[in-house]
């Protein structure tokens, strides 16, 4: 038995699918269905329409047929092809088309074109390549179909990874662009005119002199050079030719200029300081006469309101998107310091699912009395689930083997002393913790955004749930000074425009970084609330993603305690003398954001 192709046809002959087992032209399998209805008619008026007919033969092939609602089932073999067989082949097929239908039991075109793919690998399983029969049943046939493919879904995966990473970029680009033309526009006009952003070149600026590199050089401007900046006239604006004045003293330009910092990389104009400190800049420069006196421009008055505030320069308080949260300054409040820090790293998604959640502390020590730099530190014991899931390190300096058994920290060698005089603290203990257990999250969010035709509504719920214990780890139950920042269009930066339905807390509009800082009191588990506001306006709502959270607590995941501290008693002392000390805990949020 030889297949050569399996094809479906209408009433009328034309071709629906094929399938070919055999090598063939095209205009072959075409020229051989092509024939198949006019044999098909010569038979019928040659034997009659009463009888059942199950194939008809040309000179060099035979087509074995069966009718299937309005359609035929052809299966083209050689003369030579044992009949019977080719039955069983033909009544497969047209049970197979039967089942992959669309709608199960009803077989027409608009059925046959859906599942044509489906037909078509169906038809593979049943005959191999090379024509012969395999031996299967339509249940196998199903099954087959049906089967798990494991390069299929990797290819959906990066497919879908590549258009996600996609549209991250098209977003963060949109926002990059859209943060330097705010930046360029809240520079004053002078600047603006001396930079060329107003007119073609500086000399068109009427009554402004050439500007000197001496206060513009490229140590200072960090990537402006005679090809960053040029006059539509083709004249380069701040080049190395134009030396005639300078913006005051070296000394003056220097500090002056700092307020303006240009990255190497074309990111565009960001403000180092604030307004304030550019106004006094400009000042300076009317004083010494280089700058005419321009009018004041009328600014808009903050609106009072017992909820929201207009503070410029209110960011300095929450965490910049692209900055990680400052550093806290050491005060140590003795001469023997000890200080245990966590710095607290998490991604939510809006729906509030945690996505990454990172904690990572350590034990600092300082100290200023030489005195005292020959201690022991005892701390009490922790489990060995805590150590094995917070990957507890010690320094190398340390011993080891006694701290696993006496949980003391001292030095490897016994004469050493620990170091001391420094004005940073050392490190005798690291811990970090990754996980995406939620029981683990301190705090949680839930950004619930709505667009209509004519208003923006963005609701942000927080929760902070009763603890739970994981592996001898707790998340901490109190948080103190939660400052969430939203960011917003600069469009809607003003009390008048943005309508608060309730806040639990307090309000800050920051016209700086064009954010809204919601101020939360101190919390603790189990406690909920939530802030409701309005936009006049449909806006889009990525540019109010991603939303910051800073906070700090004195309770830690860690629970590591310092229980005492004492001097290594030396020859002829047989007795150690206990060691005054002072400890501090604190957890800060590093990178806390919603996205």
């Amino acid at each position: 038995m030889v297949v050569l192709a399996i094809a479906i046809l209408n009433k009328l002959g034309r071709l629906l699918v094929s399938r070919q087992f055999r090598e063939m032209k095209r205009t072959r399998i075409e020229g051989l269905l092509a024939a198949f209805p006019k044999l098909l008619e010569n038979d019928l008026a040659r034997n009659g329409a009463s009888r059942q007919h199950t194939f008809v033969e040309s000179d060099s092939v035979r087509y074995v047929y069966q009718p299937v609602e309005n359609l035929y089932v052809v299966l083209i073999t050689n003369k030579a092809s044992n009949i019977v067989q080719d039955l069983e082949t033909l009544r497969l097929v047209s049970k197979i088309l039967v089942e992959l239908s669309p709608v199960y039991g009803v077989v027409d075109e608009a059925a046959v074109y859906e599942g044509a793919f489906d037909l078509l690998f169906a038809f593979d399983e049943v005959v191999d390549w090379g024509g012969y029969l395999e031996p299967v049943t339509a249940p196998q046939i199903r099954q087959y179909l049906e089967m798990y493919s494991h390069e299929e879904r990797l290819a959906k995966m990066i497919k879908e990874s590549k258009i996600h990473e996609a549209k991250e970029e098209m977003r963060r680009k949109a926002q990059l662009i859209e943060k330097q033309k705010q930046d360029l526009a809240k520079l004053p006009p002078e600047i603006r005119r001396l930079m060329g952003l107003e007119g073609a070149s500086v000399s068109s600026v009427s009554g402004a002199a050439p500007v000197s590199t001496g206060a513009y050089s490229t140590g200072t401007m960090q990537g402006f050079g005679p090809r960053d900046l040029v006059g539509s006239s083709g004249s380069t604006i701040f080049s190395e030719a134009s030396t005639t004045t300078t913006l005051g003293s070296a000394t003056e330009a220097s500090s002056s200029s700092s307020n303006i910092t240009v990255s190497a990389g074309g990111r565009g104009l960001a403000l180092g300081k604030s307004r304030t400190t550019a106004d006094d800049w400009m000042a300076r420069m009317r004083a010494e006469g280089e700058l005419g006196e321009t009018p004041s421009v009328p600014q808009e008055k903050p609106t009072a309101n017992a909820t929201v505030r207009e503070v410029p320069g209110a960011a300095q308080s929450a965490a910049r998107p692209t900055e990680p949260a400052p550093s806290m300054a050491y005060s140590p409040a003795s001469a023997f310091h000890l200080t245990l820090e966590e710095k607290l790293s998490a991604h939510l998604s809006r729906d509030g699912g945690l996505e990454s959640l990172e904690v990572r502390g350590e034990l600092l020590l300082q100290i200023s009395d030489p005195e005292l730099a020959s201690v022991r530190i005892y701390t009490n014991p922790l489990p060995a689930s805590i150590i094995q899931t917070a990957q507890l390190r010690l320094h190398p300096m340390l011993d080891k083997a006694l701290w696993q058994s006496e949980w003391t920290l001292a030095q490897r060698s016994p004469e050493r002393p620990f170091p001391h005089g420094s004005p940073t603290p050392a490190s005798l203990i690291k811990w970090r913790l990754q996980t995406n257990d939620e029981r683990l999250l301190p705090l949680s969010f839930n950004c619930w955004p709505t667009v209509s035709s004519d208003e923006t509504v963005m609701n942000v719920e927080y929760e902070m749930p009763s603890r739970s214990m994981v592996a001898d780890i707790t998340a901490p139950a109190e948080l103190n000074r939660v400052t969430v920042r939203i960011p917003l269009p600069e469009a809607f930066l003003t009390s008048s425009a943005l309508q608060i339905s309730r806040v639990d807390g307090s309000l800050t509009l920051d016209t700086e970084t064009n954010a809204v800082l919601w101020e939360l009191p101190p919390l603790r588990a189990p406690c909920s609330g939530g802030v409701e506001f309005s936009l006049p306006q449909a806006v889009d709502i990525e540019s109010m993603f991603p939303i910051q959270v800073q906070a700090s607590t004195t309770q830690l995941y860690i629970n590591l305690e310092i229980l005492r501290v004492e001097l290594v008693g030396k020859p002829p002392l047989s007795r150690n003398k206990e060691v005054q000390f002072t400890q501090e805990r604190r957890l800060v949020t590093d990178k806390f954001q919603v996205s």
